[in-house]
């Protein structure tokens, strides 16, 4: 929750040359926490949890509650911003000492059938290479620079968006081959995700995302996942 809620100031900005500014989260980490939302969501920023465990080679899914007009054609500035953290068992007598990978990907697809069928065909290839981030212009850290830690934050920026689009988070669990008496058969992990709208302080967002989570437990209580 604290890290995804930081922000690096302008003034740890300022002192970096435009070069180096690829550099700046190596000094300042990802910021300094902004507490306006840090303890309640608001009507133009939601802030949505999640803690759950995974098995080693496998997948899981988040359909994000993105309300229609949160996703609108029209211009206007908009924010997701998605955080994971684990705490795996280590080696230190490594250099590679994390046993157990984690990660997420931040996608859009047509259909949560879609994006499965897409990352479990990818697991038996690499996922690394062949299922990245959407919208990569957009986003401020690489899925290859936050996955250097167990603590993993980016921020996506957009200026428009398509109501036909679904967006998900697809977290995946990868296991070193020398961890495997080290692991649990289920490691756990928080997800925090923040959906932010303040262009349009009357959207009501929360209440937006509240009605698209009941009606999604409601398809799900009536198919019986």
């Amino acid at each position: 929750m604290l890290v995804n809620h930081a922000d690096v100031p302008d003034a740890c900005r300022a002192p970096f040359p435009d070069e180096l500014h690829d550099h700046i989260r190596d000094v300042v980490g990802y910021g300094k926490v902004n507490a306006d939302t840090l303890f309640r969501s608001t009507d133009y920023e939601v802030v949505l949890l999640a803690e759950d465990t995974i098995l080693n080679d496998s997948h899981q899914f988040y359909e994000l509650p993105l309300p229609e007009f949160f996703l609108r054609s029209n211009r206007a500035t908009r924010q997701l911003r998605v955080t994971l953290a684990y705490c795996p068992p280590v080696r230190t007598t490594r250099v590679d000492y994390v046993a157990t990978k984690i990660s997420y990907r931040l996608v859009k697809g047509r259909s949560l059938a879609e994006v499965q069928r897409h990352f479990n065909q990818a697991l038996k290839k690499d996922v690394e290479k062949t299922i990245p981030d959407a919208s990569q212009a957009k986003r401020q850290i690489t899925s290859q620079e936050r996955e250097k830690g167990t603590v993993q934050s980016s921020v996506w920026e957009f200026r428009q968006l398509s109501p036909k689009d679904k967006w998900f988070v697809v977290v995946t669990r990868q296991d070193k081959d020398w961890g495997a008496l080290l692991c649990k058969e289920s490691e756990d992990y928080a997800l925090v995700v923040t959906v932010s709208d303040r262009e349009n302080q009357e959207v009501q967002l929360y209440t937006q995302i509240q009605a698209r989570i009941r009606e999604q437990a409601r398809v799900r209580a009536r198919l019986g996942v």
